[in-house]
């Protein structure tokens, strides 16, 4: 009798650990989607880009009339500006003194202009608008934003699956040893090239299954699509992180955090697609749905 009750009091208790466990565990996935909402309802997110132009060599007109090579809002900007000069990949801002364009909250008439692919990257602001120069395949562009719009005040929740601790699986990093450069494509219709230190190899359903990874410091990035892509999910993959293993070669992949690419929220992102073999024959019901707003 008493063995069998000290057997029930250990089942109850070791129930109540698991059970304790797994709100925690979902604690801190609903904590992680707040986090994510709360930096997409920032005014400056990827719901407030309002344009991407591409800059060509000389003169580049900034303002709302047409024939400028960045057109902005009509109601937000002159119809002329100002202008970029590009010449041999260096960039000059230059726009008269009564423009009011701020660079750091100081007006500018002449200043020299850095992409994204540098440390010092240069945001200029004009009223409710801002914009900053992206690198992309050996382009610049121009990416605009209006901090005055709606749609981040508006966005009150985004879409997932029900939390699924099922959906944490285990995987052995297959390194390259001489590292491997992926290919990997996006939706400008070019590719980049992104180091992988290695693959990915996991089992779920009784079926092997991989995903190249790319190298992003202390985390894996992965770009991957799946069987539920187009329908429940956005159809052109999503992306998640994984922190690299201190000691040893397995890692745990979290599908319960993959998450949208910029693309979900404006057609002027240049988000990378899925490597072909990062495509799996699998309907990953985790992490982050499609997007309607």
């Amino acid at each position: 009798m008493q063995t069998k009750l000290l057997f029930l009091i250990l089942s109850l208790l070791l129930t109540n650990v698991s059970v304790a466990a797994a709100d925690t565990y979902e604690q801190s996935i609903l904590q992680w989607q707040t986090e994510r909402l709360e930096q997409l309802q920032q005014e400056d997110s990827w719901l407030s880009v309002t344009g991407l132009f591409w800059l060509e060599e000389g003169v580049n007109g900034f303002g709302s009339a047409v024939d400028n090579k960045v057109v902005l809002p009509k109601a937000k900007s002159p119809e002329y500006l100002g202008s970029y000069v590009v010449k041999n990949n260096i960039i000059m801002a230059n726009f008269p003194p009564d423009s009011h364009v701020q660079h750091n909250g100081t007006n500018i008439v002449k200043l020299p202009v850095y992409s994204d692919a540098s440390e010092d990257s240069t945001t200029l602001t004009f009223g409710s608008l801002q914009w900053n120069v992206i690198e992309r395949n050996n382009q610049f562009g121009v990416r605009v934003k209006d901090l005055s719009l709606p749609a981040t005040k508006s966005l009150t929740g985004l879409k997932y699956f029900k939390i699924d601790p099922a959906w944490i699986v285990e995987a052995t990093l297959v390194p390259y040893p001489e590292g491997k450069i992926l290919q990997v494509p996006t939706v400008m219709d070019w590719y980049l090239q992104a180091s992988s230190l290695g693959q990915l190899r996991f089992e779920y359903g009784g079926k092997e299954y991989q995903l190249d990874t790319i190298d992003s410091g202390d985390e894996y990035f992965i770009i991957f699509g799946d069987q539920t892509n187009g329908k429940q999910t956005y159809g052109a993959g999503r992306f998640l992180y994984i922190p690299k293993p201190t000691t040893g070669n397995k890692v745990k992949i979290d599908f319960n955090q993959a998450y949208n690419p910029p693309c979900v929220f404006t057609p002027f992102a240049t988000c990378p697609l899925p490597p072909a073999q990062n495509n799996l024959a699998l309907m990953v019901e985790a992490g982050e749905m499609d997007f309607h707003h």
